[in-house]
């Protein structure tokens, strides 16, 4: 992956839980703090995708494209968070299908 320099002020009580962070998994603080930004751009993501699924200006496969993840693990955040997926019978049964025919697996 491609990286780029940038320099950010951060206020001294952040550094020290940075640095302290750091020393307990004995990691560099540059390492920590690039973890804590991809984990919370990524929550950042999944958040805003489900907040445009919330408010219908999505589905669950554009919901799930927009956070990074895949439909079931879409449905699966939804469903943590008390929401329904919109998939209909019909499309699940679909997906179903084109599943089993991927693996090679025979339907009974």
């Amino acid at each position: 992956m491609k990286t780029v320099l940038t320099t950010v002020r951060l206020p001294e009580k952040i550094v020290k839980k940075l640095d302290a962070r750091a020393k307990e998994e004995r990691l560099d603080r540059t390492t920590i703090l690039r973890e804590f930004l991809e984990e919370a751009v990524r929550n950042w993501g999944i958040e805003e995708a489900v907040k445009f699924y919330k408010e219908g200006k999505v589905s669950t496969g554009e919901a799930a494209r927009r956070a990074g993840l895949s439909v079931g693990e879409m449905m699966d955040e939804l469903a943590r968070r008390g929401m329904k997926s919109d998939l209909t019978v019909e499309e699940y049964r679909e997906s179903l299908i084109a599943a089993f025919k991927l693996f090679g697996i025979k339907k009974k």
